[in-house]
């Protein structure tokens, strides 16, 4: 077995050869006339004179159907316009690779391409799949991949993910995992078993991400790739140099250049107490990063964020679930700076409700005694099971103290000694269902 130092090399130089820029790996651009990337398992041949395509696949592979993924695994038009010397790259591991991984999550439009085959169909979850398949998400889509060492990819929208290699069986000595991501957004969690070194590696057009244990982003278009490390450490390839990326810092390599100095990444912003409930109207809001340019919200069914299911890219420090089902979730924000690094991530829990337009609001009889602002539940709403109060110290709710009340009951807060609470109140329904905020109420000292 050739080592993966070695064997990525080998794979550089013979990508490179021929190139302009010094990039790492082969730009793929995933159209017929441009051969993929080089796999680990890939055969070296040459043709003999008189042989046709669909001859050498049958020695090679035991059975002529595979030509069509043969030809365009070499970049082949014409299968007829072979010549005596030519030398083609066979893609073994498509048939003797015994290696799988799991999908353990699908959310949106998302397709599989098998290894041999030149169709692309919906991915479904639970669904296996292997060495040179392809994965691709639309502009809403997910999918999380588990391999057998229990690491998992979590690819984001308009990504495009290829299977490089799988070696990582419990008998291995080293779990081996490569992938090939030509644009968009991976996630990783890498896991390692106890006694089995791990290496685990995404290449780009721009660089390659090499991994010591660790979760990290990798985000990737033709002439940049960004990686955020979150937990561990990554070795960042680009330009025949390495820069090694430690936890809470990221680095960037542009298509061509060894890769930047490494960049501290913003800190997790400070989320702001939400209410217990957030509808479209709602907002998940935070404290202001002067440093960053955007802020990302993603919502995940899992606290693990292995079934992200809303990415949200927003320039302002608040989020409104617009078009988000109702449900529960945890909701993750980060800042992103100039360089397109994203933060260190902030997690909460939150629920999605649905807003019951028509619904009639409750009321609320206000009092102060004592310094103390006191909130009573008054009129009612039929087919409400309970009622949100929530006090703020601004007008606009940007920060809320809420409370879920019966009727006849309330709360009471103290009076600041030169401002002034609001107030207001919503029924909640059945089914995370809730209807729209009453008048606000405004009391002073």
């Amino acid at each position: 077995m050739i080592p993966m130092a070695e064997r990525f090399t080998t794979s550089m130089m013979q990508c490179c050869l021929g190139l302009l820029s010094a990039c790492l790996i082969i730009m793929l651009t995933w159209q017929s006339a441009v051969a993929a990337p080089l796999l680990r398992s890939d055969r070296i041949v040459t043709i003999m004179p008189g042989e046709t395509l669909s001859q050498v696949v049958e020695r090679e592979l035991g059975s002529s159907a595979y030509w069509p993924a043969v030809a365009e695994h070499n970049g082949i038009l014409d299968p007829a316009d072979l010549k005596a010397g030519q030398k083609l790259r066979i893609p073994v591991p498509y048939t003797r690779s015994k290696e799988r991984a799991v999908v353990l999550f699908v959310k949106g439009r998302v397709t599989h391409k098998p290894a041999l085959s030149r169709t692309a169909v919906a991915l479904k979850k639970g669904q296996q799949v292997q060495v040179g398949d392809e994965l691709r998400t639309g502009q809403h889509g997910f999918a999380s991949v588990e391999f057998a060492s229990g690491s998992v990819i979590n690819v984001q929208p308009d990504s495009h993910v290829l299977i490089v290699d799988i070696e990582c069986t419990e008998q291995a000595e080293t779990c081996i995992i490569e992938l090939f991501s030509e644009k968009g957004d991976v996630e990783s969690r890498v896991e390692s078993r106890s006694g089995q070194a791990t290496q685990f590696r995404i290449n780009t057009p721009s660089g390659s991400a090499a991994v010591r244990g660790t979760r990290f982003d990798l985000s990737a278009n033709d002439a940049r790739a960004a990686t955020g490390v979150t937990e561990g450490v990554v070795d960042m390839l680009a330009a025949g140099e390495v820069a090694p990326v430690e936890s809470g810092f990221g680095v960037v390599a542009k298509n061509g250049e060894a890769p930047g100095h490494p960049i501290a990444l913003l800190a997790a912003p400070l989320i702001k107490q939400p209410g217990p409930r957030l509808s479209e109207r709602d907002q998940l809001r935070w404290w202001p990063d002067d440093q960053a340019v955007a802020y990302e919200v993603s919502l995940s069914l899992d606290a693990e964020n292995l079934q992200t299911v809303s990415v949200a890219e927003v320039t302002e420090p608040h989020y409104s679930p617009r078009g988000v089902q109702a449900g529960n979730y945890f909701a993750t924000v980060r800042s992103i700076d100039t360089n397109g690094l994203k933060g260190l991530p902030s997690r909460r829990a939150v629920v999605i409700a649905t807003e019951q337009a028509g619904f009639a609001t409750p009321t609320l009889q206000v009092e102060t005694q004592d310094g103390l602002g006191i909130f009573t539940l008054d009129q009612t709403v039929e087919g409400a099971d309970r009622y949100e109060l929530q006090i703020a110290t601004d007008p606009d709710f940007a920060e809320v103290f809420p409370v879920d009340v019966q009727p006849g009951q309330g709360a009471q807060y103290t009076l600041p000694s030169d401002g002034a609470l609001w107030a207001r109140v919503r029924a909640v329904f059945p089914d995370r269902r809730v209807g729209p905020y009453s008048e606000h109420y405004q009391v002073t000292r």
